[in-house]
This record gives C-alpha cells, structure tokens and sequence, in this order.
C-alpha cells in the first residue's frame, strides 16, 4: 500500500506482459477473497488440573537436580 491508498502489486513472473497482468490479477482476487473471511473468535480456555499438576511436578523435579548439584561445604 502506498501513502495514497494505492495496492501496487509487483508482477514479473512471466516473460510477457499478458501473463504477468493475469497474475497480478489472480493474486489480487486471492487478497480479496481472504480479507473477507473473518476470522474465528478465539474463546479463552483454563488450563486443566492435571496440566497444572504435571507442569507443578515438572518443576519440582528439576528443583531437586539443581539443589543435588550444590556444595553446603563453602557455605559456611
């Protein structure tokens, strides 16, 4: 799009100047068709219980390998 309003589509893909006109023609039609498709609302969702208990032991586990890995003797 330009500052005017204008929708410059660029067509070099062909060799002939009819070929890239039907081009540029044909993905225009495309842009149309899906600027008028809306698209579907998305309903918010809760996270099931057992997806928060899987993620809660998930951490809880890699908590145990980073605690198992400290030195208490320099801690003094």
């Amino acid at each position: 799009m330009t500052e005017d309003g204008w929708l410059i589509i660029d067509a070099r893909r062909f060799r002939t100047q009819k070929a890239n006109r039907d081009d540029a023609l044909k993905r225009l039609i495309e842009l149309i068709r899906k600027a008028v498709i809306e698209p579907e609302i998305r309903h918010k969702t809760k996270p099931t219980y057992g997806s928060k208990l899987r993620r809660l032991d998930v951490k809880h586990h890699h908590t145990e390998i980073k605690n198992s890995r400290r030195s208490d003797i320099g801690d003094a």
